[in-house]
C-alpha cells in the first residue's frame, strides 16, 4: 500500500513538474537564461569552514580555464580581493529580510559596502525572494549583476526520480545550504571539473542544548573569525519562534541528501567532482588521490 502511494505521489509531482518546465520554455525568450553560457573546463567553489583556514592556500589562481564561485560573507575577508571570484553565492534569507536582527544587518552592511568595491565583473546569485533587494543594494556598481533563481523544490520519493528532474530541468534542489545552490548552478552548466573547497558541513556538532531552559543554541564556526551575529546563529531574526532539534537537524539531513542528488547528477553528466575540504562530513562526494 505504501509503495502505491508513493507512486501516486510521484506521478503527480512529475506533472507538475512537466507543466512548470513548460511556463519556463515559454519565458525563456522573455529573459536571459539563469545558467551562464561562458564556457570553462573547471570550477571553483569556495565555502567558508573552519578548514578553508589550510584549503586557501590550496584554491588554483583564477584563469580564462576557471571560474570560482564564493559564497556568503567570504567578500568580508582579506582573500576575497586576491582571488577575485567572479560568481557569488547567497541562499540564507538573512541577507536581505527586513526582521534580521542589528547584529546581523550590521554584518550586511558590511557586506555590501565592501562588495561595491568590487573592480572585476561578477555575477551574483540569489534565491528569487531576494533578488529586489540585492539589485538595489548593489545597483551603483556596475561591475555586478544581481540573478534570481526561481524555486522549483519539487521532492520525488523515487531517488531515480530526483535525479532524472534535476538532470533535464524539471526541479532543483531545496536551496537551505549556500553550497547546494552553487553546486547545482555549477552542475548545470556540465563543466569538465568542480572543485569545492572549505566545505567543512560540520555545524550540526556546535548544536547545544541549555539543560534548564530547553533552549538551543547554534554557533557554526568558519575559516575567519565568528562576528557577534555569527556566534548567535539561532537567532537571526527579531521576534523568531525558537527551532526545535528535530526541525535543526532535519534541515542538516536535506542538505546532506540534496548533495547526495546532485553529485549523482554529476556523475551521470561526466562531470568530475571532488571534494578538495581538509575536513568534511560530506561523505557523497570522492575526495581526490593526493
Amino acid at each position: 500500500m505504501k509503495k502505491i502511494l508513493y507512486l501516486i505521489y510521484d506521478i503527480l509531482v512529475f506533472i507538475c513538474s512537466i507543466t512548470l518546465r513548460t511556463f519556463d520554455i515559454i519565458n525563456i525568450f522573455k529573459k536571459k537564461n539563469i545558467v551562464t553560457s561562458r564556457k570553462v573546463n573547471k570550477i571553483v567553489i569556495i565555502c567558508n569552514g573552519p578548514s578553508l583556514k589550510e584549503d586557501i592556500k590550496k584554491i588554483p589562481k583564477k584563469k580564462k580555464s576557471i571560474d570560482i564561485y564564493a559564497v556568503n560573507y567570504f567578500a568580508l575577508t582579506k582573500d576575497f580581493f586576491r582571488i577575485k571570484s567572479n560568481f557569488y553565492f547567497m541562499a540564507d534569507a538573512v541577507f536581505w529580510r527586513d526582521d534580521a536582527n542589528k547584529l546581523f544587518k550590521n554584518d550586511n552592511s558590511k557586506l555590501y559596502k565592501i562588495l561595491l568595491k568590487v573592480n572585476w565583473p561578477m555575477t551574483l546569485y540569489c534565491p528569487e525572494n531576494g533578488f529586489k533587494f540585492l539589485s538595489n543594494k548593489l545597483k551603483i556598481n556596475n561591475n555586478i549583476s544581481v540573478k534570481g533563481i526561481k524555486p522549483r523544490s519539487l521532492v520525488f520519493k523515487s531517488e531515480k526520480l530526483n535525479i532524472f528532474s534535476f538532470i533535464n530541468g524539471l526541479s532543483k534542489p531545496v536551496f537551505n545550504n549556500v553550497l547546494i545552490l552553487a553546486l547545482w548552478h555549477a552542475v548545470r552548466r556540465k563543466v569538465h571539473k568542480i572543485e569545492i573547497y572549505g566545505a567543512d558541513f560540520s555545524s550540526f556538532r556546535d548544536y547545544s542544548v541549555d539543560q534548564t531552559s530547553n533552549f538551543l543554541y547554534s554557533s557554526p564556526k568558519h575559516f575567519y573569525k565568528n562576528s557577534k551575529a555569527q556566534s548567535k546563529s539561532h537567532s537571526k531574526y527579531k521576534k523568531q519562534n525558537q527551532k526545535k532539534l528535530h526541525t535543526r537537524l532535519y534541515g542538516v539531513a536535506t542538505s546532506f541528501y540534496n548533495i547526495y542528488l546532485l553529485s549523482k547528477v554529476a556523475e551521470k553528466l561526466g562531470i568530475k567532482l571532488l571534494n578538495y575540504s581538509k575536513m568534511s562530513f560530506i561523505d557523497s562526494i570522492k575526495r581526490p588521490k593526493f
